[in-house]
């Protein structure tokens, strides 16, 4: 069917009053589409990015904020595509959350890594602590793998902007890397993870391959070994760089630095056992081998006891528990 014409589209947000915005995440779209075509998302698939009149949207925000909504997420997966109109939002954002109206208040941004001009920088940098937060999807730091899925990325502008990010402003990053994709060994994703985690974002996300019904990731199932659960979520299951069990480990691993290192309650026992630097991954992979063999699981772990066992192996790294 016709995509539609988001000029046509009536806003939703007009059905939402007070009652509806207390301590709600408030999800707001300016576009729909991405104009890259990543192989393993569906969002580029209609071909192109369809953008909503951008002021009727932040004034419909503005009604939310005086009503007290206070934490919004911007859905266009690539907010900074368009260098004015991502200007003009952050300006209104800035304005906005700058008030103190609504402690607490703030804004997130999904946004391309390696496209932050000085007109961007400028206005990231005097947003004030708390306020804004950017979601940055690295996905692979491999060249040749990145374009093997036509993920395009300059990976030196990606470096130098979230070195800008990171140290030149308070935006708080939470950051994707994605395990399993088509030719990248463990060696490879272990290198990219040790580079993302020596530059301290807020938050690394370790995704797991999933090939969604719709997407081409499998015409390289021949070529590089891809097995794939054939029910839902669809997950990777082996590649021929990465054998099933070892992708089980990071299957693993994944939940652990989910649970020790995104949630921020054991970043003490993290600096000590795992180190930024070269290594860093292939050092929590052992962690998470360690704390496997104790729960046999990755939920319902008691945190008194994940806190005890942290600690014992800060004491003495060389503890494996049978």
């Amino acid at each position: 069917m016709p995509l539609p014409d988001l000029s046509q589209v009536q806003l939703p947000y007009r059905l939402l009053g007070p009652a509806d915005l207390q301590n709600r995440l408030l999800y707001v779209e300016t576009s729909r589409g991405c104009p890259f075509s990543c192989e393993f998302c569906l969002s580029g698939l209609p071909g192109k990015v369809r953008f909503f009149p951008l002021e009727p949207v932040l004034q419909a925000v503005q009604r939310l904020y005086s009503e007290g909504g206070r934490y919004f997420k911007l859905i266009d997966r690539t907010f900074n595509q368009k260098i004015d109109r991502a200007k003009r939002t952050l300006e209104f954002f800035l304005q906005l959350l700058s008030s103190g109206k609504n402690p607490g208040a703030y804004v997130q941004f999904e946004v391309v890594p390696d496209r932050f001009p000085a007109s961007l920088r400028e206005l990231v940098a005097k947003f004030p602590p708390g306020t804004l937060r950017l979601e940055v999807g690295i996905q692979t730091y491999d060249n040749q793998t990145a374009t093997r899925i036509r993920r395009q990325q300059d990976q030196q502008k990606t470096r130098e902007n979230l070195e800008f990010l990171l140290h030149s402003s308070h935006a708080i990053l939470h950051t994707d890397l994605i395990i399993g994709l088509p030719g990248e060994s463990i060696e490879s994703f272990a290198r990219g993870f040790d580079t993302l985690y020596a530059l301290g974002p807020a938050e690394i996300q370790l995704g797991i391959l999933k090939a969604l019904p719709g997407t081409t990731l499998h015409r390289h199932d021949a070529q590089w070994g891809m097995v794939y659960n054939s029910e839902p979520p669809y997950e990777i299951l082996e590649t021929g760089e990465i054998p099933r069990v070892l992708m089980d480990r990071l299957k693993v691993g994944a939940k652990f630095w989910e649970l020790l290192a995104n949630r921020g309650k054991y970043p003490q026992y993290l600096e000590v056992l795992v180190p930024r630097g070269e290594g860093a991954f292939l050092k929590f992979l052992e962690l998470s081998d360690f704390l496997y063999d104790h729960f046999g699981r990755t939920w319902g772990i008691n945190p008194e006891e994940l806190r005890y066992l942290l600690i014992q192996k800060v004491q003495d790294p060389s503890i494996v528990l049978q």
